[in-house]
């Protein structure tokens, strides 16, 4: 039975739903989208890569500990992308890098490693992926031994961090690395933009990955999702400045 008053509502979440499988379906066929964002994040990792280089130190990276099927699946997906491309970044120039990681992306980020290095011409790379056990605690002290021990010149995490996300932090700051990191979790952002010289915070770790991933079906989905977002401000500002000089039919129709 519908909710007497609820008719525009629904009909707005249907438009809005509309959109996003238009789209979506457009980039299953192949069509492909700009994003014109510039994420700072994003365009300081060659520059914080090539630090570490002039040091003569390595880079570290890591996705975080969470599980491709967990909570925070999606951000990890994102940051093993992100993670792909720093990789190659630092083959392409001959930058010594390691990753830090746990559960079950162990193999998975083994493969990125690899195969990012192949794409350069290295065949014969080693493998450098460190697998620690879950856990804040655990984990954060396997991230920090790595660096305290090859004295990273540049420390990059991007994935769903949790509680461990400070004690990685401190121990890139330990040893002066420069760092970037992006997290979509609310609790963690503040800590993310405090400990780091750039960092990706929300959507952005989505964005991110979509545009380094070049994937169209990501990509139409977050042009669908500002499209969205768009028609939803634009809706809230038209019904504000109505209600100001009297005028209550819009809020009246979508019953805000």
């Amino acid at each position: 039975m519908m909710i007497s008053g609820r008719v525009s509502a629904l009909a707005l979440f249907l438009i809005l739903i509309a959109i996003v499988m238009y789209l979506t379906y457009q980039g299953i066929k192949g069509k492909k989208f700009v994003l014109k964002r510039s994420l700072p994040a994003i365009n300081a990792i060659p520059e914080a890569i090539g630090r570490a280089v002039e040091m003569g130190r390595p880079v570290h990276f890591t996705p975080g500990q969470e599980e491709i099927g967990g909570s925070r699946g999606t951000q990890t997906q994102m940051g093993l992308v992100i993670g792909s491309y720093v990789t190659r970044l630092c083959a392409k120039i001959g930058e010594k890098i390691s990753w830090s990681v746990a559960g079950d992306i162990f193999p998975i980020a083994q493969e990125i490693y690899a195969q990012s290095f192949i794409a350069e011409g290295h065949l014969d790379a080693k493998v450098d992926v460190r697998f620690f056990p879950r856990g804040a605690g655990p984990f954060g002290a396997g991230c920090i031994e790595t660096m305290s021990t090859e004295k990273s010149a540049t420390n990059i995490m991007f994935g769903g961090f949790g509680s461990e996300f400070p004690i990685m932090a401190e121990g890139g700051a330990r040893v002066g690395a420069f760092q970037i990191g992006g997290c979509s979790n609310p609790t963690m952002t503040p800590l993310v933009v405090a400990a780091c010289d750039y960092s990706a915070i929300s959507e952005e770790v989505f964005v991110a990955g979509a545009i380094l991933s070049e994937n169209t079906v990501q990509l139409a989905g977050i042009v669908a999702l500002d499209i969205c977002k768009a028609i939803i401000v634009c809706l809230i500002i038209l019904g504000s400045l109505l209600s100001t000089v009297g005028i209550k039919t819009l809020i009246e129709i979508l019953k805000i």
